[in-house]
């Protein structure tokens, strides 16, 4: 093979991307309209919905010996009711707190409640030579050339990896509206 012959493949490459990238392009700009056509109709349903939604919210708490037992229910697909919050565990000392289990505690509890970890640092262990990953029993693998051809534009791959995931940006009308 020669490098005229690389260098010719490699044009014709690029004038594939092209291509592709004219027609993301467009499909973009057809997205973005259609994106503008409904936004005010998303955000007025988007408000309503959140206005709907604090409504009820505000009705069960004003109404809360309806929902003693059973404690939630499903009305026209929505469960509305009372549940039980999680809550959080706050632990101001972390080292004390494990410390006071290991003293307190059973070593039953203490190996439930304590979790020793210890992972290799994978980063620490690229810079070691071939030879020291041998004597500790590790090596390195696939770590040989191989061939490239990586566009210097890699905006399109993204919005190419977009549209075909079928991701729809209506996401972010939802998070502006509730914003």
């Amino acid at each position: 093979m020669r490098m005229d012959r690389i260098e010719g493949l490699a044009a014709e490459y690029a004038l594939k991307r092209d291509a592709l990238r004219e027609k993301v392009d467009e499909a973009q700009k057809e997205l973005d309209a259609v994106k503008r056509r409904h936004r005010a109709v998303l955000r007025r349903r988007i408000g309503a919905a959140a206005n709907a939604r604090a409504e009820l919210l505000a009705a069960v708490e004003a109404s809360r010996s309806l929902f003693t037992r059973p404690r939630t229910r499903l009305l026209s697909g929505i469960k509305v009711g009372w549940r039980k919050r999680p809550g959080r565990i706050e632990v101001t000392d972390e080292a004390a707190t494990i410390a006071a289990i290991r003293r307190k505690l059973s070593d039953e509890d203490a190996e439930r409640l304590i979790v020793i970890r210890e992972r290799l640092n994978r980063r620490g262990l690229r810079g070691l030579a071939a030879r020291e990953l041998m004597r500790i029993g590790a090596a390195a693998v696939e770590d040989t050339d191989e061939p490239v051809a990586i566009p210097a534009d890699s905006e399109i791959d993204k919005l190419v990896d977009a549209l075909m995931e079928g991701d729809e940006a209506g996401g972010e009308l939802v998070e502006e509206a509730a914003a």
